[in-house]
């Protein structure tokens, strides 16, 4: 069978058949096999490949997104910029409207209403002599001869703004027990609960009088206007 060249068109000459052509020629034929053979590797090789200079969209890149989340958990202390040359910062100081609700707050820590009658705007046919105090957020409610012969309700007096009690978690009111005057004396229970409601558990219409006080505190601002009369 003759021996063929690498591209199987031209074959090799047997040592008894006449020479063709030049040596040159051969030596060209075999360099463009070569060559095309060549060619032919790198197309494969970097048929599949992509281009050097080329962008992915972040979809594309594996377990970036779990990076990015990670990475914002922590900080390396070097990374951090604004900070302070020494932690913690040195002594320093700050006005008092720099901090948020303090104003407010040291104002109602120093506020007295003084002594207020409230006995004109007692509820319900209750009558008697009752006054209301703020000093700070202590306010205190005091009832002397608070007489129940004509009440129609239970509640006898609601206390304005700034005087109320705040809503307290589990329990809705607060309560004490007073002194009924008569013979022999007798305990009611007395509250307030947050919308301001003063409250004195007895049996409307049958006369009875009461002494005492409510006392709680409030987180409300001082009221703008004062309640009732001065006492």
């Amino acid at each position: 069978m003759p021996d063929y060249t690498q591209d199987h068109s031209i074959p090799h000459p047997s040592p008894g058949d006449p020479i063709r052509g030049s040596a040159s020629d051969y030596l060209l034929t075999d360099l463009r096999d070569l060559a095309v053979g060549a060619d032919s590797a790198i197309t494969t090789a970097v048929g599949t490949r992509a281009p050097l200079s080329h962008t992915h969209p972040q979809s594309q890149i594996d377990g970036l997104f779990a990076a990015l989340a990670s990475a914002g958990e922590t900080a390396q202390w070097g990374s951090v910029s604004g900070k302070p040359p020494t932690y913690p910062p040195g002594t320093h100081t700050h006005a008092v409207d720099d901090v948020t609700g303090l104003a407010d707050r040291l104002a109602a820590l120093q506020y007295r209403s003084d002594p207020r009658d409230m006995s004109s705007i007692l509820r319900n046919g209750w009558a008697g002599t009752i006054s209301l105090l703020r000093i700070g957020a202590s306010v205190s409610v005091y009832f002397e001869n608070l007489s129940s012969a004509n009440a129609t309700s239970t509640v006898f007096l609601t206390l304005p703004s700034g005087f109320r009690p705040p809503a307290r978690p589990g329990a809705r009111v607060y309560r004490a027990m007073i002194t009924a005057g008569g013979v022999p004396p007798v305990m009611r229970q007395a509250d307030v609960d947050p919308y301001g409601h003063c409250r004195i558990f007895t049996t409307t219409g049958v006369a009875e009088s009461f002494s005492g006080s409510l006392e709680f505190a409030t987180s409300e601002p001082p009221p703008t206007t004062l309640p009732g009369d001065p006492a």
